[in-house]
């Protein structure tokens, strides 16, 4: 996939090494539909409003600039046919809630996988693939979750400027 995760985030220490955890996106790119079109993922997510809700302290997130690593690295990402690791972390915190999809898909108590695959010695983007992800139930459940954060934030906002 061109989009990393952020839930399984461990990768080789290689790939850390551009990793900043502040990459300001200059205008250039921002002009560029190439570029945004990748960033965004073909519409699969927003990551460019997310960066801009990073960079204006809206929000916080390592993972967008994670992402903008990737994507200025024509990276990709490596994802195992099982699950391998277990996330107990669906309880609470910054970014969980009751709806979110690990909560709402049971996904944090999958039985997990062994390591008796390899993954392949030529990796390319699966284009077929990426746009049954974009056109997924849970996808769509993704996308309408980041709605409901975005109007919880704005509604947040609106009640701090009255008070």
């Amino acid at each position: 996939m061109p989009v990393g995760s952020s839930w399984g985030w461990a990768t080789w220490s290689n790939r850390w090494v551009s990793y900043t955890g502040n990459n300001p996106l200059g205008a250039a790119p921002r002009r560029s539909r190439v570029f945004k079109d990748r960033f965004n993922v073909h519409g699969l997510r927003k990551f460019e409003r997310m960066l801009g809700m990073e960079e204006a302290g809206r929000i916080s997130s390592w993972y967008v600039h994670w992402h903008l690593t990737i994507t200025r690295n024509g990276g990709m990402s490596l994802f195992p046919p099982v699950p391998m690791l277990r996330n107990s972390g669906f309880g609470g915190g910054t970014h969980s809630s009751r709806f979110s999809l690990p909560s709402l898909f049971g996904l944090g108590d999958k039985q997990l996988g062994r390591l008796d695959f390899a993954f392949p010695d030529h990796v390319e983007l699966d284009f077929e693939f990426t746009q049954k992800v974009i056109d997924s139930p849970e996808w769509r459940l993704l996308r309408f979750n980041a709605l409901m954060g975005k109007i919880k934030r704005l509604t947040k906002e609106v009640f701090a400027r009255k008070s």
